[in-house]
């Protein structure tokens, strides 16, 4: 996934945007970008536009260019570390040094996921397409029984 200017050019949508603690603003794609506050800057003596794309956290997860390239939502913890929910590859945190992959299943079967939350408190939250709510307990995501 790309970001595009025109319909014409094609996309899956930016389902989720934050910005990092260094400034870097995420959109779902296999790049991160820093955005400039003036309108244009010059790189190599040209104009450019007002941001600078740089390879994100795509291939982390030890693949070239993995299943992080196209997530569906993404937070922010108390310590500012990002917290990545994926569609069928469960989530992946990402503390700016080292990525941890956490799997997400009921029984042995994988589940899909829509979003993730950080609540007041900075508990982790869950949304899955047909499995409920997940609650991350500080090692995993347990299923949330009200």
């Amino acid at each position: 996934m790309e970001i595009y200017n025109e319909p014409s050019e094609g996309s899956n949508g930016v389902r989720s945007i934050i910005e990092d603690k260094d400034g870097y603003f995420w959109f779902n794609s296999m790049f991160r970008y820093q955005v400039y506050n003036n309108k244009f800057t010059t790189v190599n003596n040209m104009d450019s536009t007002f941001y600078k794309r740089e390879k994100s956290i795509g291939s982390l997860d030890g693949k070239y260019d993995g299943n992080l390239n196209e997530y569906l939502s993404i937070a922010k913890d108390n310590n500012n570390e990002l917290w990545i929910s994926t569609y069928t590859s469960g989530v992946y945190h990402y503390d700016g040094q080292k990525i941890t992959h956490h799997i997400v299943r009921e029984d042995s079967a994988e589940i899909e996921l829509f979003s993730i939350y950080k609540d007041h408190s900075g508990t982790l939250w869950l949304g899955t397409l047909k499995s409920g709510v997940y609650k991350f307990n500080g090692q995993d995501f347990e299923r949330f029984i009200h």
